[in-house]
């Protein structure tokens, strides 16, 4: 879990080679899916082709993103990937939460 000071640094993260982002923030959203964790690893490996270095997973959606719930995925083994593809579920947790205007500060 990345806590409140950290995630209040990911937005100060500098761009990387070649003006691309540096850090990568994704989250899942709706019922999990035979395909939603085959999505995440696209995203890992499409992070992971264009030189983005840090990937932090939002856990339950959006609700992660505004309680500070993310975890690291930077360093997590593209050997794991086949297995993760092939697992039912949600890997990070989804939500179905409709933001409104009071969750935007």
């Amino acid at each position: 879990m990345v806590g409140d000071e950290e995630a209040q640094g990911i937005e100060a993260e500098p761009q990387s080679n070649h003006g691309k982002p540096a850090t990568l923030i994704v989250g899942q959203s709706g019922g999990p899916t035979a395909v939603i964790n085959s999505s995440l690893v696209g995203v890992l490996r499409e992070a992971r082709a264009q030189g983005i270095k840090r990937v932090y997973g939002m856990r339950y959606g959006i609700r992660g993103l505004m309680q500070g719930d993310m975890v690291d995925l930077s360093n997590l083994p593209a050997e794991v990937f086949p297995a993760l593809q092939a697992t039912p579920s949600s890997a990070l947790g989804a939500c179905r939460h409709h933001l409104t205007d009071a969750d935007i500060p």
